[in-house]
């Protein structure tokens, strides 16, 4: 009924930009511009030479090989994102889709995506956060929490009540979906899965 009503704990995919889309993003930085300005106003230099009867191919050539660079440094960021994008694809096909939780007294491992709020999840050294979780018990556990907060050192989990006035972030009795287990274990309940996960915020 849980799952039902609250939906799956998966996250809606991104909207996919297409690849024309993200070649015209590729020019969108300031030195990208600067090359294409720089090129015509040598046109435009060129032209006005041309008006007053004095060819200046110079400026051409120039307009050209700036063009071209801004062209070709495209191309490359463009297949830089494009690998790095299937980079992350393949390594998300590498991560756990499977944790184990408590459910009428019984230990079972489930898929992710049936995760819901409530469920008991054991966490163990090495295994990612399937959910939002409230800690409620720890043993030196130690979560890695860069990719959801940009908190660079792993955090040291209490299952402690937080002070009213930390905010969700700073708090070190919850652990974020996303985020994974770099030493210890513990036992935490589920607080929100899928799309309402402080993660996908």
């Amino acid at each position: 009924k849980r799952l039902r009503d609250g939906g799956g704990n998966v996250l809606p995919p991104p909207k996919e930009e297409s690849i024309f889309h993200v070649f015209i993003r590729q020019f969108h930085f300031k030195f990208w511009l600067l090359l294409t300005g720089a090129a015509f106003l040598s046109i435009a230099a060129y032209f006005v030479h041309y008006a007053h009867g004095t060819n200046e191919p110079l400026n051409l050539y120039c307009a050209f090989i700036l063009l071209l660079v801004v062209l070709v440094m495209g191309l490359l960021s463009l297949w830089q994102e494009q690998k790095a994008r299937k980079v992350i694809k393949n390594f998300k096909k590498l991560l756990p889709s499977r944790a184990i939780v408590i459910r009428d007294c019984e230990e079972k491992e489930v898929d992710i995506e049936d995760i819901v709020v409530g469920d008991l999840v054991i966490i163990s050294s090495g295994s990612r956060i399937p959910a939002d979780i409230r800690i409620l018990q720890t043993n030196c556990l130690t979560i890695e929490v860069s990719e959801v907060t940009g908190q660079t050192s792993p955090v040291e989990c209490t299952a402690e009540a937080a002070a009213p006035h930390v905010s969700v972030f700073d708090s070190r009795n919850v652990a974020f979906k996303g985020s994974y287990c770099t030493e210890g274990d513990g036992l935490g309940i589920v607080i929100r899965t899928g799309k309402f996960t402080v993660g996908h915020f």
